[in-house]
């Protein structure tokens, strides 16, 4: 299995975790979009044994803050990562968890956040991440 695409399923944050503890390790795209996944941070740790993962959506998934922070954590270990789509959810503050991601990845090319709230110091970090990210010689976002 090289994709798997499990957008609108109703999964819930225990089921994306019990998916994911299934999912072989190589796999190289997962799509959990339009999911309920903001019941806990439990499955975000999961991720860090994707090391092949390139693209990665969970938009829509009513996604706060401190799942953001969690996700970002956890994916900071999937070093081939080029796609991310976190669009549509309720992320507000935690745009210094993404921009930290965004600092270390040197492969993130496509960066979806539309539809969020971040505001405020969240969004200068992101920014500047974003900036940092590009002056490194880092992906273009």
């Amino acid at each position: 299995v090289k994709e798997a695409s499990l957008r609108s399923n109703g999964l819930t944050a225990k089921g994306a975790k019990y998916l994911l503890e299934a999912l072989p390790g190589t796999i190289e795209s997962i799509d959990l979009s339009s999911n309920d996944l903001n019941q806990s941070e439990a499955w975000c740790g999961l991720l860090t044994r994707f090391s092949s993962l390139r693209r990665f959506s969970v938009a829509d998934c009513q996604l706060g803050d401190g799942v953001c922070k969690a996700l970002c954590e956890g994916l900071g270990s999937c070093t081939r990562l080029t796609s991310l789509n976190m669009s549509g959810n309720c992320i507000n503050s935690a745009g210094q968890a993404l921009a930290t991601l965004v600092r270390g990845s040197r492969t993130i090319t496509n960066l979806e956040l539309h539809w969020n709230r971040i505001m405020g110091d969240g969004a200068r970090e992101l920014l500047r991440g974003l900036a940092e990210n590009c002056a490194m010689g880092g992906g273009t976002i």
